[in-house]
């Protein structure tokens, strides 16, 4: 803060022209061109620098320079001080506006005085400059108008630092319930994030347990399937059994057939001699009865032939619809572990989905997967029902074989029934 400088009670009530101004008489001038010059105000002002003028304006009018300069200082007390130096100094010298009203002084010498209201009421340019850029005020005037202008600046400021202090009350405030909040989102996102780590680390538990069971029901499977392999080769081992011992049978069939033929020789020869017209009938009766029965015998044994060969690709198919049956069953359990795994997945993905995720592409995943289950689900019952069909088949085919054996045992018991 710029301090007023003392001066004396006339001094307070004394009229000057503010914005302070000097005025400076007496420049040289010379007629040149029809006109009067000058020197011009940079001249000026550098000549009375040492009294920090602002600006200097030499004063014109229609014959040109007047001879006059008025000086502009600072609008502060400093430039007031300036002002009255720049006064006491020409004053000093005995070129001040006294002297130069006096006629005391008309050297060559430039004259100077402080603008007061007298020069601001005169009239001519000096008094025409002063008016129309400045203003009459006391000493005592401005320094009330500065201790107002500091009176108002010190209330505005403490308003404004009260204002500030209530706002910075305020901004303590908010900091500290955004502290208390942040503390308290802090503490909830711990919390969630440690229930994510549980529930992650469940999941990845139960992941490995159902990867473990599925693992386990895979190898159970695998010993099902080589245990109905095992149960496979050795009804294959029973049916060659089987096919060993009808052919045994057919064997024996046939060797009983020749005994039978060379008995009914022998027999007929006997019978010859004694009855020979009845020989020819009966010979000729028991040869027809012969050939029905070896034809008889040659069809049972074609079927049996036929029925032995169907058995046998009806138990190759049956084998191969076993295969076919356990990988499907393989297919369907490693489909539920797989489907059981993406339900988890899917649940994980819905979660994550509240919080601003996407599960379209394991749903689709999952969707896709039923699908392809219930495809081998119902494979694996048309299977289910072809084996049954094949195995009832299986059946009437070893019936039907039944009953051509004691057809053929029936019909060799009659015809040795008729030679007799």
């Amino acid at each position: 803060m710029v301090l007023q400088p003392s001066s004396s009670k006339s001094q307070s009530e004394e009229l000057f022209v503010w914005p302070w101004m000097g005025v400076v008489a007496n420049i040289r001038t010379e007629f040149k061109n029809g006109r009067c010059i000058g020197e011009s105000g940079s001249r000026l002002k550098q000549r009375l620098s040492r009294f920090n003028p602002s600006k200097v304006h030499p004063l014109w009018n229609f014959r040109g320079h007047t001879g006059y300069a008025v000086v502009d200082f600072a609008k502060d007390w400093t430039g007031f001080k300036d002002a009255m130096a720049f006064g006491n100094h020409f004053e000093a010298d005995r070129r001040g506006k006294r002297d130069w009203l006096d006629n005391r002084f008309r050297g060559s010498k430039i004259c100077g005085w402080v603008a007061r209201a007298g020069d601001y009421t005169s009239a001519g340019p000096v008094g025409d400059h002063l008016r129309e850029n400045g203003d009459l005020k006391s000493v005592g005037d401005l320094a009330a108008e500065e201790s107002s202008r500091t009176d108002r600046l010190v209330a505005n400021l403490a308003s404004q630092i009260e204002a500030k202090n209530k706002h910075l009350q305020e901004l303590e405030c908010k900091y500290n319930e955004t502290s208390l909040s942040l503390d308290n989102m802090m503490e909830q996102r711990d919390s969630l994030l440690q229930s994510y780590n549980e529930e992650i680390q469940r999941m990845q538990q139960l992941a490995r347990r159902n990867s473990r069971k599925v693992l386990a029901e895979n190898e159970k499977l695998r010993s099902e399937l080589e245990s109905k392999r095992r149960e496979l080769e050795r009804r294959g081992k029973q049916l060659d059994k089987l096919v060993a011992k009808n052919d045994i049978d057919t064997r024996k069939l046939a060797e009983e057939k020749q005994k039978v033929a060379i008995f009914f020789m022998r027999t007929m020869l006997c019978l010859f001699s004694c009855l020979n017209a009845a020989k020819n009938s009966l010979l000729q009766l028991a040869a027809m009865e012969q050939k029905k029965a070896d034809e008889d015998v040659l069809r049972l044994l074609e079927d049996q032939k036929r029925e032995k060969e169907a058995a046998l690709k009806k138990i190759l198919q049956l084998e191969k619809q076993l295969d076919q049956k356990q990988k499907l069953e393989l297919e369907i359990q490693q489909l539920k572990g797989q489907l059981q795994i993406m339900k988890h997945m899917e649940q994980e993905e819905e979660e994550e989905e509240e919080g601003g995720g996407d599960a379209t592409t394991v749903q689709k995943k999952i969707s896709d997967m039923k699908e392809q289950l219930q495809e081998k689900m119902e494979e694996m019952e048309d299977l289910e029902a072809l084996n049954q069909t094949l195995v009832v088949k299986e059946r009437m085919s070893n019936d039907e074989l039944q009953e051509a054996r004691k057809e053929l045992i029936h019909v060799r018991s009659s015809n040795l029934t008729s030679i007799s």
